[in-house]
C-alpha cells in the first residue's frame, strides 16, 4: 500500500517520500480519496502485488548481505533497529513470505530502500509494469542503494 502511495504521489527520484513512511495518516487519507474517486491506482498495482511482495521480502532478507557488500568492516547486527538472532532463539521470519534469517530489519530501514523502487514503475494510463526488472535492479545496486541510505 505504501508502495503505490509512493508510485502516485511521488512519480520520480527527486521527491523523496518521507511522509509515506513517518506519518501514516496522510498516506491512508489519499488512498480512501483515491478508492472514494474511483480512480483505479490501486486496481491497477493488484497486477504487481505478487512482485512487490516478493521484492519487499528479498530486500529484508538480503539487507544484511547488502549491508557486508559496501562496508565489510561494519557490524550490522549493532545497529539500531537491527535484531540478532540470540542464542537458544530459533531465526526470525521475513514479514510476507516468512523465510528464515537471523536478522529482525525494522521496516525504518526496509521502507525507503523499497520505496526507491517505484521509479522503476511505468504508468501508461491502462495499466502499471516495470520499466526494468526490480529484482535484477537490486541485485546489481542494493548495495549502492544501502551506501546511499546509510
Amino acid at each position: 500500500m505504501l508502495f503505490s502511495y509512493n508510485i502516485f504521489k511521488f512519480k520520480d527520484a527527486n521527491d523523496t517520500p518521507i511522509q509515506a513512511y513517518s506519518g501514516k495518516a496522510a498516506v491512508f487519507k489519499d488512498i480512501k480519496k483515491d478508492l472514494d474517486d474511483n480512480t483505479g491506482y490501486y486496481h491497477r498495482l493488484s497486477a504487481l502485488l505478487p512482485d512487490l511482495i516478493r521484492l519487499y521480502d528479498r530486500i529484508e532478507f538480503e539487507f544484511n548481505d547488502k549491508y557486508r557488500e559496501y562496508n565489510p568492516s561494519g557490524r550490522f547486527g549493532a545497529l539500531r533497529g537491527i535484531e540478532p538472532v540470540k542464542s537458544g532463539r530459533s531465526s526470525f521470519k521475513t514479514l510476507f513470505l516468512e523465510n528464515d534469517t537471523d536478522y529482525k530489519v525494522s521496516a525504518g530501514y526496509i521502507l525507503p530502500v523499497f520505496g526507491a523502487f517505484r521509479v522503476l514503475v511505468q504508468d501508461d494510463g491502462l495499466s502499471l509494469t516495470w520499466r526494468i526488472d526490480p529484482f535484477k535492479m537490486w541485485d546489481e545496486v542494493g548495495a549502492d542503494l544501502l551506501k546511499k541510505y546509510f
